[in-house]
């Protein structure tokens, strides 16, 4: 008898719609103010919190863990290769001429493991993952050790974040390929304490929190004030972000406003779910590998900016940023289609996955 495939939750997948729109938002123009540090609190820890709550015993499995590692590797490695033609294409029109060392800055992002454009999480993920299954194997004695030195090795880094990213943009103005990887290196292994605390936490709590039974009547509330508060912690630090090490004036106030952001994010899928017009945004959350995947690629030939300029008379302004938004995801919806129907390895789904269990 055929395996009968389990029905997938909504609400993650709601959630991850808002982590997509804050990501694309923010490569349409928000990348400092207010809205910009706390779109950083959730656009991408979101998609690790999701993931450590929904690994469970997978993690202490072997073979589970190889293929979970496996659906990963497949996107990254191929959305990889796209954008490095993508960026050795861009380079040939500006320059006439093949640009080799647009060539071995890509292959040096992709092999050092900080990522091209916006795959970088897919590598941090992996290893965090990686290193995290080999934490739950430790003594409970070393497991402590381990784990305050995860949390010290954090706030010293973030220290030293400024000057990571001075280094960084320095070699990348260079053409000296082993000093840029290195530099690559660092930065990818100095925002793992961070990518472990994140997910440890959410492996350990968001189980839990799931099991507290929330009335439907406070939901709309308890959104409001976990939005608030999420809000009013990220401009408060000033500042916050995975893919490079800058996490604010006081880093604990990073930790805080992901936790504040992510359970607010949430709430407010929970709350479109229960008037039911959650549906676009679980499709578009369904498919936020794909999108996150393509989008960055588009969008070096993408008319979406242009045409909302074009119409806004304007590259700023709310209306501008949300419009830019719209376009950006109708010209996914056809890639969406065509990666789901054709090309599911590329979204990190195998044949054979099974949806999430209830």
């Amino acid at each position: 008898m055929e395996e009968k495939l389990k029905k997938r939750i909504p609400e993650p997948d709601t959630a991850k719609a808002f982590a997509v729109f804050a990501v694309i938002l923010q490569h349409a123009g928000i990348d400092e103010g207010n809205a910009f540090f706390f779109m950083s609190a959730f656009q991408v820890p979101l998609f690790f919190v999701l993931s450590a709550a929904f690994a469970g015993d997978k993690l202490k499995s072997r073979e589970k863990l190889k293929a979970r590692i496996l659906r990963l590797l497949v996107p990254y490695t191929c959305f990889s290769v796209i954008d490095t033609l993508m960026s050795l294409f861009v380079a040939f029109i500006k320059t006439k001429a093949f640009d080799t060392g647009e060539l071995f800055r890509c292959l040096a992002l992709l092999f050092s493991g900080f990522g091209i454009s916006v795959t970088w999480f897919l590598p941090a993920l992996i290893i965090t993952e990686l290193i995290f299954a080999l934490w739950l194997k430790l003594s409970r004695l070393l497991r402590i050790i381990s784990g305050i030195l995860v949390f010290a090795a954090f706030f010293i880094i973030n220290n030293f974040g400024s000057l990571l990213i001075i280094w960084y943009s320095n070699s990348a103005a260079e053409d000296n390929t082993l000093s840029f990887f290195l530099c690559c290196l660092v930065s990818a292994v100095a925002r793992l304490p961070l990518c472990l605390i994140v997910y440890g936490c959410a492996y350990f709590l968001v189980p839990r929190i799931r099991k507290i039974k929330l009335k439907a009547v406070l939901t709309p509330f308890l959104t409001i004030v976990f939005l608030a508060a999420a809000y009013l912690v990220s401009i408060i630090n000033g500042g916050g972000s995975m893919g490079m090490v800058y996490y604010g004036l006081v880093p604990a106030l990073y930790l805080i406003s992901i936790f504040l952001a992510c359970v607010a994010v949430m709430l407010l899928a929970r709350c479109l779910c229960m008037i039911r017009i959650n549906a676009p945004f679980a499709f578009i959350g369904a498919n936020s590998l794909i999108i996150l995947l393509t989008h960055m690629d588009l969008y070096l030939l993408s008319p979406a900016k242009l045409i909302a300029a074009y119409i806004c008379k304007t590259e700023e302004g709310l209306f501008f940023f949300l419009l830019t938004l719209i376009i950006t995801l109708i010209e996914e919806v056809p890639l969406v289609l065509i990666v789901n129907r054709y090309f599911p390895q590329l979204a990190g789904r195998g044949s054979l996955e099974k949806s999430r269990e209830k």
